[in-house]
């Protein structure tokens, strides 16, 4: 039975009761001793269904546990300097431009578009600190059309109305800035608003940042010497986030099959698919059936000329993904 029916027999019921409360008074009707004890009996039962219908519309009402974890995660913003790194950009393309549309999508892709696309407009309409608070907390793919249910979405953005920001991390300042010099923000009179209010009503916190980065694990020289070539340095002695300390470019061809074997596993070690899964298992309770748990460590660029190739970018686990840079002999540049 859908809830469009429930909320109108509801109503129904409601103006039935109200209806009925008029025409009690002793004035209007004059009840035998027997109809006075059926009336009792009928206003005991009216009692007990009515707390009970009062207990159910209390527990729809209420966020259930999924719910609330998200919410805390949103204000709390405790998340790793890499989860808000690469969730930040991706959310803030998507709510100021919305998802594009392609002559290839299916009629149900097409609808979930539109869907998402009505979601971003809420998240621009909302306070900018809320907005940001949104967009470096949560992977896109946990807010898109299917992602959530439109009440849990809904009840988010209400609880979150007031919430405002006095500071943020440096890089939050950074990634701004650059967004909005770059394409596809870089024209959208909407984002450079939002950037404006948020440079004019937060600081950086020099201190939040030092503090995430001495968590972060030093790492040693290596030196390769495969094949009697001479010693290469591969990596720089301390890593410093938002800081490229290594490039690798040209590997052996030979060495493809045992790169694509291990990107596996490179991927569900890096700290983006953590982060998604255990957002997922949270709020499986409020995700739409048949929701597909997707992730957002891979992008696809595709350009528009078609003479042009396809660029595929991963996210993988730091470790792991020295280990990968490594096995597959990768020339640092």
């Amino acid at each position: 039975m859908s809830a469009s029916l429930i909320l109108s027999q509801f109503a129904a019921l409601v103006a039935r009761a109200e209806s009925m409360e008029k025409k009690l008074s002793p004035r209007k009707i004059r009840p035998t001793r027997d109809q006075l004890n059926q009336l009792r009996e009928h206003r005991d039962k009216l009692r007990t269904t009515l707390s009970k219908l009062d207990a159910e519309v209390t527990s729809l009402i209420q966020p259930d546990e999924e719910i609330v974890k998200l919410l805390d995660r949103i204000r709390s913003g405790k998340n790793s300097l890499a989860s808000i790194s690469t969730a930040l950009s991706r959310n803030l393309i998507l709510i100021f431009t919305g998802p594009k549309d392609s002559s290839l999508d299916s009629v149900q892709v097409t609808a979930s578009k539109k869907h998402t696309r009505k979601r971003c407009l809420k998240l621009r309409s909302q306070h900018p600190h809320v907005t940001l608070k949104w967009a470096q907390a949560l992977p896109p793919s946990t807010w898109k059309s299917r992602g959530m249910t439109d009440g849990a979405f809904d009840y988010l953005l209400e609880a979150l109305e007031a919430e405002r920001l006095d500071s943020v991390l440096p890089m939050v300042h950074n990634i701004l800035q650059s967004l909005e010099k770059e394409e596809p923000l870089n024209s959208c009179d909407a984002f450079k608003s939002f950037v404006s209010e948020i440079l004019n009503t937060t600081t950086a916190d020099e201190s939040r940042n030092t503090s995430n980065i001495s968590q972060q694990k030093k790492r040693s020289i290596a030196t390769d010497t495969t094949h009697g070539a001479p010693p290469r340095k591969i990596l720089c002695t301390e890593a410093r986030f938002q800081e490229i300390d290594y490039k690798g470019s040209s590997m052996p061809t030979s060495k493809l099959p045992l790169l694509i074997d291990r990107l596996s596993t490179a991927i569900k070690s890096s700290e983006q698919w953590k982060w998604e899964r255990r957002i997922f298992l949270e709020n499986s309770g409020m995700l739409e059936a048949n929701m597909v748990d997707r992730t957002d460590c891979l992008n696809f660029f595709v350009p528009k000329d078609r003479n042009h190739d396809i660029s595929i970018t991963l996210t993988v686990g730091h470790e792991v993904g020295l280990e990968v840079i490594g096995e597959v002999e990768a020339i640092d540049l």
